[in-house]
């Protein structure tokens, strides 16, 4: 493995944010026993500490002429370096523009006791389409990151190397590139959430440590309309979605694109549909229109992103693969386990789904 050294701050920083996450986790398990879930928090904790081990080995480069010291030195900067400058940066803004206007500081404090962390509604006391805006932002959030994916990827298979041929001017593959991007952009992103999770939930530490106060207006709105009431004292949902993407970004391409997309689009589709056509608006679970709409989306992206990406596989393995994997999103969904299912569809539906891809060629 090329250049560990570089490596390292990052595998250090991703450490050392799973032992923090331990430490909220406990205090807010003492805060909050019967709301906070402990077990997710510590199944979080395991991710950071698995995407900091994890990381120097999506560099390795199959050609030994390959440069990609210098990118590794790039990414490492980008995320121990300039992400935690600029959110420093906008933190100090916070605090300059709050010492001048102490009525904003006010202020917020006022909507974050009120509304926006510490309030414990039930979700029972809240309208269908309440519940619907509520899970839109939601699901904005969780869509985003796969969008940046799959653009990096296709960009630099097939702007990068193919039409600019930059592989040969730079000495990379444009596989290699890819990665790079998506790790880089995905790393800086986990450490964007962690911070504002760190800053949101630093209330449990009131009075003299609390600094909550400090995340901007249009933050606080976001999270006033896309958090649910349970959330409020939890970690945000995309640090778990997207610390679960890191195991499965070592799977073929194809199956990977194929697992964030259902973890996403049809996680998001399962809820929207079982919100929206669910008679019983204090039903708390998906309804079966929902299971419906998530299992054939998950059927159908299966499809359209191993066949877009790997176009020579046969139809009977295409079918089968796709079908385990939107059938293990189903059984998912319908068991509606304590832990938080972003983490739960990118690992199983990636882990069965690539058991499939390798073993039903043998078979047919």
């Amino acid at each position: 493995m090329a250049c560990n050294y570089i490596l390292l701050p990052v595998v250090l920083l991703f450490i050392g944010n799973g032992i923090l996450h331990l430490f909220y986790s406990f205090r807010l398990k003492r805060m909050f026993s019967e709301n906070h879930n402990l077990l997710n928090s510590l199944l979080i904790v395991v991710l950071w500490i698995n995407g900091g081990i994890m990381y120097p080995y999506f560099y390795v480069e199959n050609d030994p002429s390959s440069n990609i010291r210098f990118f590794q030195g790039i990414s490492t900067l980008t995320i121990c370096g300039f992400m935690p400058f600029i959110i420093l940066i906008i933190l100090l803004y916070q605090l300059f523009k709050l010492k001048k206007e102490p009525e904003i500081k006010k202020r917020r404090k006022t909507m974050i006791e009120i509304k926006v962390f510490k309030e414990l509604a039930k979700n029972d006391n809240i309208s269908k389409d309440a519940k619907l805006r509520i899970n839109i932002y939601r699901k904005i959030l969780h869509v985003i990151p796969v969008v940046i994916i799959l653009f990096c990827w296709v960009f630099s298979i097939k702007i990068w190397q193919d039409v600019l041929n930059q592989n040969e001017a730079w000495g990379i593959s444009g596989e290699m590139f890819g990665r790079f991007l998506i790790l880089t952009i995905g790393y800086s992103a986990l450490l964007l959430f962690a911070i504002l999770d760190y800053i949101r939930l630093s209330f449990i530490f009131k009075p003299r440590g609390e600094i909550s106060w400090l995340i901007p207006d249009p933050v606080l709105n976001f999270l006033d309309k896309s958090i649910k009431s349970n959330e409020k004292i939890e970690f945000l949902s995309p640090t778990a979605l997207i610390l679960s993407f890191i195991p499965i970004f070592f799977l073929p391409f194809e199956i990977f694109a194929s697992t964030v997309l259902i973890a996403t689009i049809s996680d998001g589709l399962a809820s929207l549909i079982g919100i929206k056509f669910e008679k019983n608006v204090m039903y708390q679970k998906k309804s079966k229109i929902g299971h419906v709409a998530g299992f054939s989306s998950a059927f159908v992206i299966a499809l359209l992103m191993i066949k877009i990406f790997n176009p020579l596989i046969e139809c009977i393995n295409l079918f089968i693969v796709s079908l385990i994997g939107a059938l293990i999103f189903l059984l998912i969904d319908i068991a509606d386990m304590k832990i938080d299912d972003n983490i739960l569809n990118p690992l199983f539906c990636g882990l069965f789904m690539w058991i499939a891809y390798i073993f039903i060629p043998l078979l047919f």
